[in-house]
């Protein structure tokens, strides 16, 4: 036993050894990988979210600006408005009605202009420019500024103007500061032709503290954070969490970020940034006026994580080290275990018992004589199973046959108690023998089989058997018998008028006769009788009526 017993060790200390090795380092670098995977969706699928969130704020913007540039393009009429002063007027009063309703129904939106092209009016002040009141929250009308004072160079006072009519399409205006309403705000304008002919641009500003806020409205880890980013600046929009409403913070970046985040549209995977001496993993997307969701998070916290679990693997991985002279020294005593149970199970598979279950660890001749009785006894086992079960179940319609029958009726009389109910069910399938030799038992057999199924799915919960020839029986307890006479009439109601197979009209037709312990009799013996001589009373019936009788 030396020699077993000293394999058993080797084997078992160097096995435990490999496993704790092998398995601490795939956990870890499971675990990394799956932290730098899991970083890498959180931050993508929150600036992605985020950026949804803006889009769809800007685009409430865009449609508010687009739905007030259909209406004046649908109203206007180009020649009364360069010829005749009170229709220009009308004209710009209506758009200028409709201008303040949108821009009360727009999230954020601080100010609405329609100003007119001086080449086409004459006059360099013409439309309306209104402003919503910081105090009241109503739009008022505000000072125009005339475009006549004013080089189509000066940005900081015209380029609302000029940008838009140079680019010739709508456009977001870059984040920008206005002295006179204290607010950083961003501009959607939109160009208004008519004929190749510019009629007027049509804008709308809002506040940008607003679209600051959604980006900045996220949880991730402690110090994520997400920001927006305007490459046309090189600038980064923020706002602190005690800052007053509209208060928007800007800081230039680096050049190294610039070129990351103009390299792109997006990126799908994490990219490193150093700011402020600490490490970040980023990840941006592009709105739809142009700007960067920029969303980030410090590597140090993303990897915390990891690093509590490489902390908590190492202790592991020493404790289970130290444990393996433990181990080896009690699986050896128990190495003896696996002949013990072979002795054992040999003398139960003489004895006919072929439920054998041998525990056995080693990897020798032992280990093999036990899978080789295993899997005779497994195979014996199986033998007999399918032995019993031709043995107890009918050849034709796979119910329990009349051996199976015996033997259940033998045990139900043996368990019989004082407050024992059932109920005994006889039947026989009618026309048989006109169909065997009409069509031949080939149908014949068919039409028990059809006749089977409609009594097998009627009383699925019920044991059902077939006592020979056409006759079957089924004995009801517990819910089943219960709801006997329901069963009963779901039986009749199935086989009413029912053909057992296409291309003949013959129907399925079935005589029963149900008795009940201990109403109809004192014994099983009694009750089937009366039960089968119900069925043959019922069979006469049907007989005469068939006949017409």
């Amino acid at each position: 036993m030396k020699s077993i017993q000293t394999k058993f060790i080797v084997l078992i200390v160097s096995g435990l050894v490999t496993m704790a090795l092998l398995v601490g380092g795939i956990g870890i670098w499971s675990v990394s990988k799956l932290s730098l995977e899991d970083s890498e969706v959180m931050l993508n699928a929150t600036c992605t979210e985020q950026t949804q969130r803006l889009n769809e704020q800007l685009n409430m913007v865009e449609q508010s600006v687009t739905t007030l540039y259909s209406y004046a393009d649908r109203e206007l009429d180009l020649e009364r408005l360069t010829k005749d002063k009170e229709y220009m007027s009308d004209y710009t009063e209506g758009v200028r009605a409709l201008a303040v309703d949108i821009s009360n129904r727009t999230k954020g939106a601080i100010a609405v202009y329609f100003r007119y092209n001086p080449d086409l009016t004459g006059g360099g002040s013409d439309g309306f420019f209104w402003c919503k009141d910081r105090t009241s929250g109503e739009f008022t009308q505000q000072e125009i500024t005339d475009l006549f004072d004013y080089p189509s160079t000066d940005v900081e006072h015209v380029g609302w103007y000029y940008i838009p009519v140079s680019a010739g399409k709508a456009i977001w205006m870059e984040p920008y500061y206005n002295d006179n309403l204290h607010v950083v705000m961003i501009s959607y304008v939109i160009p208004f032709y008519r004929d190749d002919r510019l009629i007027a641009v049509v804008g709308m500003d809002v506040d940008f503290s607003i679209f600051v806020d959604i980006a900045q409205d996220i949880t991730l880890y402690d110090t994520g954070k997400a920001e927006l980013a305007c490459l046309s600046n090189k600038m980064l929009y923020y706002r602190k969490s005690d800052d007053a409403d509209a208060v928007v913070r800007n800081v230039e970046f680096s050049d190294k970020l610039y070129s990351e985040l103009s390299s792109a549209e997006s990126n799908t995977s994490l990219d490193r940034y150093v700011f402020d001496k600490r490490e970040y993993k980023i990840a941006f997307q592009t709105l739809s006026n142009g700007m960067k969701v920029v969303v980030y998070a410090s590597v140090s916290e993303i990897n915390a994580q990891r690093n509590r679990l490489f902390m908590f693997t190492g202790i592991v991985m020493m404790v289970v080290l130290a444990m393996i002279i433990f181990v080896a020294v009690y699986i050896t005593r128990r190495i003896v275990h696996p002949l013990r149970e072979l002795n054992e199970a040999a003398e139960r598979f003489a004895k006919g018992d072929w439920d054998i279950s041998i525990r056995c660890y080693t990897r020798d001749e032992v280990k093999s004589l036990t899978d080789s009785i295993t899997k005779m006894a497994e195979a014996t086992k199986s033998y007999i199973q399918e032995i019993n079960k031709m043995a107890y179940q009918d050849g034709l319609t796979g119910v329990k046959n009349k051996s199976c029958y015996f033997d259940y009726v033998t045990e139900l009389v043996s368990n019989i108690k004082a407050d024992t109910e059932y109920a005994v069910l006889i039947f026989d399938v009618n026309c048989l023998k006109w169909i065997n030799d009409t069509y031949g038992h080939e149908r014949g057999d068919r039409l028990i089989v059809a006749a089977c199924k409609k009594i097998c799915n009627v009383f699925v919960h019920s044991p059902v058997f077939r006592l020979g020839g056409d006759e079957f029986a089924v004995i009801l307890s517990g819910k089943d018998f219960a709801m006997r006479e329901e069963l009963l009439r779901q039986f009749k109601e199935s086989v009413d008028y029912c053909t057992f197979e296409e291309g003949t009209e013959v129907e399925i037709s079935v005589a029963l006769g149900m008795a009940v312990y201990p109403v109809d009799g004192e014994n099983y013996e009694s009750v089937f009788h009366r039960a089968d001589e119900r069925m043959y009373n019922e069979k006469k019936i049907m007989k005469h009526e068939m006949n017409g009788v």
